[in-house]
């Protein structure tokens, strides 16, 4: 097998930071799976999706300054997330 000499920086090596952390996540909750299993590992994702919930919920809320957020702001949020 012949080796190629390329620079690293000339690469076409599909990492950005969306694929490494959908990537990252699929790992983390396969391996969960396999050392907890699925019914234990289903709910700890569960958990982890809760509080991000809550901190994205927090962290909008506060820039708006408000206690709740409405109807129309939740819909707001939500496309501002997509």
């Amino acid at each position: 097998m012949k080796t190629r000499t390329i620079p690293i920086h000339q690469l076409h090596v599909e990492l950005d930071r969306d694929l490494f952390l959908r990537t990252l996540i699929r790992e983390l909750s396969g391996t969960l799976e396999d050392v907890v299993g699925l019914e234990e590992a289903s709910g700890f994702v569960s958990a982890v999706g809760q509080r991000i919930g809550d901190q994205i919920n927090l962290s909008y809320r506060s820039a708006l300054g408000v206690e709740l957020l409405s109807k129309q702001q939740v819909a707001d949020v939500l496309v501002d997330l997509k």
